[in-house]
């Protein structure tokens, strides 16, 4: 029998790849994930695992302060430390309490007026200009008003040959001067003391306001006047008034002949409801004639 060595080989190998192919695919052996497992060396080992059991937290577990990550001989000096501290008592002192307390407002320290002497110059005025300040001043017992800019003096009344020289103002209201002895005083302005004598000068009035007086009613009987003539210039009219023109006059009876405008006589046919204007005898008013000049 021939039998042809190369297809038979061919055969075989044939039927040896079709039998390693069906047993790759039926069997279910899991495959290792991590590095290819080879033929050299140990056998790979799998390793499962298997979480244990918690028990009860409460129980089974002791948990207090203890740093579970340090050895024992470390932690039982940490718990020492610890507790030592906890017993001891608290050393803070308590805050107290916050005292708010005013505060307190300064008083306005002027410096103090020399003591008025007799022949030390009054002030009782200031003037403004473009020169600067000037004090109205005068020795006692003179009548003398002096404008005194700031370096002009002023000689004493008794004694020509001392003078007081004027420094200039401290204040609105105080004036400073330098004595005859050359030491430095300071006068107040405008003081009762010196107001009282400064009637006649130019500065500010030393007078007092005086209230107005009211008025007193007087409760006398005024004399009575003497009646008003009548102008000789006016015309003569009848007493009873009879054929008066228009616009005429009559003197009531009891009353005092007068022209128009007078005291004592009314408009013919004189109406209440136009008391200061004569009317005619159809009742339209008419114009009064102009009264005629004193002679």
């Amino acid at each position: 029998m021939n039998t042809n060595l190369p297809m038979l080989a061919a055969f075989v190998g044939a039927i040896a790849l079709v039998a390693a192919a069906t047993w790759w695919l039926l069997s279910d052996e899991a495959v290792w994930p991590g590095e290819v497992p080879t033929t050299s060396g140990k056998p790979v080992q799998r390793l499962l695992a298997v979480l244990p059991v918690i028990g009860d937290f409460d129980r089974e577990f002791n948990v207090n302060d203890d740093n579970p990550f340090l050895p024992m001989k470390v932690r039982q000096r940490e718990s020492a430390l610890r507790k030592i501290k906890r017993l001891q008592p608290n050393s803070k002192e308590p805050t107290r309490p916050v005292v708010v307390t005013e505060v307190a407002i300064p008083t306005l320290q002027l410096p103090a007026a020399a003591a008025r002497r007799k022949n030390a110059p009054e002030c009782f005025g200031v003037i403004g200009s473009n020169r600067g300040m000037m004090v109205l001043a005068r020795m006692p017992g003179s009548k003398d008003t002096r404008q005194l800019e700031v370096g002009q003096s002023i000689a004493e009344t008794e004694n020509a040959n001392r003078i007081w020289i004027f420094i200039g103002m401290d204040s609105p209201n105080m004036a400073r001067f330098r004595d005859p002895s050359g030491e430095e005083q300071i006068f107040r302005v405008g003081s009762a003391l010196t107001a009282k004598n400064a009637e006649a000068t130019a500065g500010i009035p030393a007078k007092s306001p005086v209230a107005p007086k009211q008025p007193t009613l007087n409760h006398q009987a005024l004399p009575p006047s003497a009646p008003q003539q009548a102008s000789p210039n006016a015309p003569r009219l009848p007493p009873n008034g009879a054929n008066l023109p228009p616009g005429g006059w009559r003197t009531p009876p009891g009353g005092t002949p007068g022209t128009p405008g007078t005291e004592g006589a009314r408009p013919r046919n004189w109406s209440p409801r136009s008391p200061d204007r004569p009317v005619d005898e159809s009742g339209q008013p008419v114009q009064a004639p102009p009264p005629q000049p004193a002679p």
